[in-house]
Formats: structure tokens, C-alpha cells, sequence
């Protein structure tokens, strides 16, 4: 298995784990995984009513591009990169897209 073909398979583990996780403030705010075919966008969002408001949330969002796993957005409390890097996708195989570039290295993370 080529290097970006394990990193999909990480990554989808590690999100669908994710997924299947119970909203537990309100059960009618479910999580919704979105994986396009080439396994190349993958969203996890997070939608439904909370009392009279209706909720809707991206979770994370990741896009490979070339040979780097792009971490658009992480809207909780979770240090998504660390977990990954712990089952086997480097840190230098990360992009830390929404920090600003000169910033983006600074943690081991790749820079671009």
C-alpha cells in the first residue's frame, strides 16, 4: 500500500470513529461524515435542531493535495493533527491550512 493510500485509510478511520460518536447535548444534533470517491475531500459536520435553534457545524475538513494531508478547518477542542500523527500520518505530512503560512511549521507540521 502506497503512503497516500494508507493516509486516506487513517484518515477515514479516524473520522468515521468520529462520526459515530453520540451528540450528547442534544439528541436531535446529529453528525454527518462526507467523503467524496477518490477519498480526496472529507468533511465531518455536525447539523440539527438544539431547542428552537437550528445548529450547523463543520467539524473538520481535509483535503489531500499532492502528497500532504490539508487540515482546513477543526472546530472543536481536539488536537486532530496530534491523533494522526499517532496512528501513523506525519506531521510533516500535514498542512495546517487555516493558520497563516509563516506560522504553519512551527509545530513540526508542514509548511505547504
Amino acid at each position: 500500500m502506497d503512503r497516500i493510500t494508507r493516509y486516506k485509510e487513517i484518515l477515514k478511520q479516524e473520522l468515521e470513529k468520529r462520526a459515530a460518536i453520540k451528540v450528547s447535548y442534544s439528541p436531535h444534533v446529529k453528525n454527518h461524515l462526507i467523503i467524496n470517491e477518490e477519498e480526496t475531500d472529507s468533511m465531518l459536520l455536525r447539523f440539527g435542531w438544539m431547542g428552537h435553534r437550528y445548529r450547523y457545524l463543520v467539524v473538520f475538513h481535509f483535503q489531500i493535495i499532492g502528497d500532504k494531508i490539508w487540515l482546513h478547518q477543526n472546530n472543536i477542542d481536539v488536537e486532530i493533527g496530534e491523533i494522526l500523527a499517532e496512528k501513523g500520518i506525519p506531521k510533516s505530512s500535514t498542512v495546517i491550512g487555516f493558520v497563516g503560512k509563516l506560522e504553519r511549521g512551527l509545530e513540526g507540521y508542514a509548511a505547504a
